[in-house]
């Protein structure tokens, strides 16, 4: 064996497949496969099983993993000490997200003046995933919050953070735990410290949760914060991070008021078409209720420039933590998003739900997926016969399918995932809400342009793989041939010839869907007021083109 082999089988571990692993070392793939299968025949044993797309270690290969690291580490460390030098090398860091924000940056600019040869890999977490990371060796070590568990690591106390509590505008002060109106925690995944702390300081008053809302930003959680959905705590610098954005504040045993605000649902006329640029920024994203490796949010990413949109990436989004930071990414761009923005006003009024958009969203994303599938079968039962569904002014003339539905597409439950990190974006929603007006958010629908605009009846796409049929796929090029040829909204699609048969040969059609969203936004673009009727119903929203 050699150290070359092993790093390479060491990698091929940790990515769980040999195309990831091939990226990751800059090689060939048939490269790594051959070296990974040298190894195998000179040690007489199966390193690896499959097991769907993955390969997994088998229990030799498992034994040989822990030989590996401890030898590449030998490696490194002989190397280092024969040298005689200053630090040099990948350092791989975890860190909390906010002492990423407010407390490294100047602390790491100086330690690359210190040790220039030190390539810093900087990743954030949870303090639970975090030090989970250090016992496995995955990062060196990592700034990480109490409580946690510290079995087998060394730790060293680096500064004190402030805790404060947010609560939306209309909440009263708080003295207590028992002061607290609203039930429902806003915080990141199972194993953050600070949401451990909230929940331990609302359970000394016994007072338990009635829902837990994850989010992957402070970004996110102090904006649906700001709009009814809850209540959180955050780190008192994060607060000073984003002058303007102030939520109540009460810091754990002298709490004080302090109150975030929510920007009032604009007039359509205020709404403005981006402003002309040589090239724009256009992202097409076709959502997913359930994000993973399997089913992922698709994201095509282009540049409109003189009529013609250039496709330079389509990036596929395994968790909704990517989705929001896509939606952060700075401007200038406008984004078509292929999920409802909102519910039909018919609806709203009969459940005596907020009308304003901003609280409508917070009031639905404060429901579980259970209490909203029961409040909206409960509606539809009690509907007449034939008019089950209640529909938006826009589903019409679009022909999309009411935002009730919650199967064969799930667009109810689309509504309740995306609509709320889309406000919590703080992005501008045109006829709904005010916000970046260089980021900019529009409700898209795919079958609005094949079906009506195309007038292509067919069906092009199945995610039942017996179901990808040659008539499907005949429907797909059709599709593409007249997005490049202009039809029908006039703006040319362009893109690789790689992609382009990629696109075409995907069964579930979640890539030209992608691009679909993305020639109906560069449409938007060019359009004002981004081509929504005067007359489209408040509160409703309005898919771009219909």
């Amino acid at each position: 064996m050699d150290l070359v082999e092993l790093q390479i089988f060491k990698t091929v571990a940790e990515q769980g497949g040999i195309t990831r692993a091939a990226a990751a070392l800059h090689r060939v793939q048939s490269n790594v496969t051959t070296r990974v299968k040298q190894l195998e025949e000179r040690l007489g044993t199966k390193l690896f099983h499959r097991q769907g797309r993955r390969l997994v270690l088998s229990s030799e290969g498992k034994v040989l993993l822990d030989y590996a690291e401890r030898m590449l580490r030998l490696s490194s460390e002989a190397q280092a000490a024969l040298k005689g030098h200053a630090p040099h090398g990948l350092f791989k860091l975890g860190t909390l997200e906010s002492t990423a924000a407010t407390r490294l940056p100047p602390l790491l600019a100086r330690y690359h003046r210190r040790y220039p040869a030190v390539r810093l890999e900087l990743s954030t977490g949870t303090s639970g995933a975090l030090v989970d990371r250090v016992l496995r060796g995955e990062i060196e070590a990592a700034f990480v919050a109490e409580p946690f568990n510290a079995k087998n690591l060394e730790t060293r106390h680096a500064f004190t953070e402030e805790l404060v509590l947010i609560t939306p505008k209309s909440h009263p002060p708080v003295g207590s735990p028992a002061d607290i109106d609203q039930r429902v925690i806003l915080a990141f995944t199972t194993g953050c410290s600070y949401r451990r702390r909230l929940e331990s300081w609302l359970g000394r008053a016994s007072i338990v949760a009635e829902r837990v809302m994850e989010y992957g930003s402070y970004h996110a959680i102090a904006a649906c914060v700001a709009a009814g959905s809850g209540i959180a705590v955050v780190p008192k610098s994060e607060r000073r991070r984003r002058p303007g954005r102030g939520a109540p504040v009460a810091a754990e045993g002298r709490q004080c008021a302090h109150h975030a605000r929510v920007a009032a649902r604009p007039r359509l006329g205020a709404a403005r078409c981006a402003a002309p640029r040589a090239r724009l920024r256009i992202y097409g994203v076709d959502f997913t209720c359930a994000p993973r490796r399997g089913k992922p949010i698709t994201a095509a990413v282009g540049l409109l420039r003189n009529g013609a949109l250039r496709i330079e990436r389509i990036e596929q989004l395994t968790s909704f933590a990517e989705f929001e930071r896509l939606l952060a990414r700075p401007g200038p761009w406008v984004g078509g998003f292929d999920f409802p923005f909102s519910l039909p006003r018919e609806l709203v009024r009969d459940l005596g739900w907020p009308r304003e958009w901003p609280k409508l969203v917070a009031h639905c994303a404060a429901m579980s997926r259970l209490d909203l599938r029961a409040a909206l079968d409960a509606y539809r039962a009690s509907r007449l016969a034939g008019v089950k569904y209640a529909h938006r002014a826009t589903d019409l003339p679009a022909r999309s399918s009411s935002p009730m539905k919650l199967v064969n597409p799930p667009v109810a439950l689309m509504f309740h995932e995306g609509a709320p990190r889309v406000l919590a974006a703080g992005v501008q929603v045109p006829a709904l809400a005010e916000g970046d007006p260089r980021r900019v958010a529009l409700e898209a629908y795919p079958g609005l342009l094949v079906r009506k605009q195309l007038g292509i009846r067919e069906s092009y796409k199945s995610d039942t793989r017996r179901e990808h049929t040659r008539a499907r796929r005949a429907a797909r090029r059709r599709v593409m041939e007249a997005l490049k040829a202009g039809k029908p909204l006039g703006v040319t699609l362009r893109l690789g010839k790689a992609l382009e048969k990629l696109v075409v040969a995907e069964g579930a059609a979640d890539l030209l869907d992608a691009l679909i969203c993305a020639v109906q936004a560069a449409w938007a673009a060019t359009r004002p007021a981004y081509g929504i009727p005067a007359s489209a119903p408040a509160g409703e929203g309005w898919i771009v083109s219909a």
